[in-house]
């Protein structure tokens, strides 16, 4: 499975996006719930200005893994290219705000590293 979606994103990094459409459908068929796949077919979509289809497998591809940024920064840019700015500013937002989660987890990890080690150096 896994060399499958490296030949994939091989296909794709080369531009042959109409192959990598082919065998990305023989798998959505086997395994529907694959959000890598979802993804990879939305870039495929969106590679070939065909934004409609883009959003929609992105939109599923957020739907299964929502904390998944990568999947969220291409939805926001389906929806810029696909001019539902209003959609694109709130998928950002959301994006904004996860990062801000990351950056107040990042700094208390480093205040209780620093707390830890005070507390241990005593």
């Amino acid at each position: 499975m896994c060399t499958k979606k490296e030949n994939i994103q091989t296909l794709i990094r080369e531009r042959k996006f109409e192959e990598a459409l082919e065998v990305l459908v023989i798998l959505f068929e086997d395994l529907q719930i694959d959000a890598e796949i979802y993804y990879l077919m939305g870039t495929c979509f969106y590679a070939k200005e065909d934004i409609s289809n883009s959003v929609r497998f992105l939109k599923k591809a957020v739907d299964i893994e929502p904390e998944n940024t990568e999947y969220l920064v291409s939805l926001a840019l389906a929806y810029e290219a696909f001019e539902e700015s209003e959609k694109a500013f709130h998928t950002y937002l959301e994006l904004v705000k996860k990062e801000e989660e990351l950056q107040f987890a990042t700094e208390r990890l480093a205040y209780l590293s620093k707390s830890a080690w005070k507390v241990e150096g005593n």
